[in-house]
């Protein structure tokens, strides 16, 4: 069997950058093959993976025949699963990933990394059930390692492009930004760069046997959100504040189900902690030294403001 690897999520920040990451490192571009798994490969999207010269093909993760067509001869799978928040998001994406699953051992690969995030009905002991997008990736997980295949997981905090694209500044009217959003200013997340995500998979690609089994917990730094909304000011000369708003307020744009997931997260964010109680003694920085946000925000233009 050739020393294949299938990466899902390509098109994607994640995927995207374990393919980069992976055709990049000196030793690893020599001894596996990179094969991109996409929907379309002839989708403009998938264009930049062929220009990087990886294997692209088709994978469906609703379509379990495109998955064994897509591992034939794979040793490896890295696998992430995203889906929009709706009614069915559960149901559709814990059912994904059992087929990724399922159709990699019936394949032969050998084995498998999967994204994954802390369960937070097990955390809160019950407590908050709707929290979906992080208990499915957590269930997942739980499924692959009850099969006969060698396993290993890495659950990554909260990407630092979030505070671009999900959580932005907003001209607050007076010459300054604020970032709203309903949890306590004191609430801690462990912050990543999403680029560093590839270079993190790559190393646990070269120490997969080592690592067997296990949960990776990876952020460059903890921050709260006062400090976010700081260190966002400071690298764009601006004054920029986080301002707490209530739950009905924050939660008023969007969609029910988003609403109910939403609203249970950001109670368990501060009550709970990102990845659960443990988050600020979790080991982060396994594989040496990520972005820190000073430097990703040196990089990256917040153009609101």
């Amino acid at each position: 069997m050739s020393n294949t690897w299938v990466i899902f999520g390509a098109t994607g920040q994640q995927g995207g950058a374990v393919v980069r990451a992976l055709l990049q490192d000196t030793t690893l571009s020599k001894s596996i093959t990179v094969r991109a798994a996409v929907r379309n490969p002839a989708a403009p999207t998938a264009k930049p993976l062929h220009d990087l010269g990886c294997e692209v093909v088709r994978a469906d993760l609703d379509d379990k025949d495109s998955l064994h067509a897509a591992f034939e001869g794979a040793s490896g799978v890295f696998l992430v699963t995203s889906n929009n928040i709706d009614e069915q998001y559960y149901k559709r994406e814990f059912q994904q990933g059992k087929n990724a699953a399922d159709a990699s051992v019936e394949s032969g690969v050998q084995k498998i990394i999967f994204s994954t995030l802390p369960g937070v009905r097990t955390i809160t002991n019950g407590h908050l059930t709707k929290v979906v997008h992080f208990d499915v990736k957590h269930d997942i997980e739980q499924y692959i390692r009850q099969l006969p295949i060698a396993s290993s997981f890495i659950a990554l905090g909260s990407f630092m492009q979030n505070f671009i694209n999900i959580l932005p500044p907003r001209d607050a009217g007076d010459g300054t930004f604020a970032i709203k959003a309903s949890m306590p200013s004191s609430t801690v997340f462990p912050l990543i760069d999403a680029t560093d995500s590839g270079r993190v998979v790559a190393q646990m690609v070269k120490a997969f046997d080592d690592l067997r089994s296990r949960t990776i917990y990876v952020a460059a730094q903890l921050n709260t959100l006062d400090e976010i909304a700081a260190s966002i000011g400071k690298a764009n000369a601006k004054t920029v504040k986080y301002m707490q708003i209530s739950p009905e307020e924050f939660l008023a744009p969007l969609p029910k189900p988003m609403a109910e997931d939403f609203g249970e997260f950001a109670r368990y964010l501060s009550e709970y902690g990102y990845f659960g109680p443990e988050t600020n003694t979790l080991p982060l920085g396994e594989f040496g030294q990520l972005t820190s946000y000073e430097e990703f925000l040196k990089e990256n233009d917040y153009m609101t403001l």
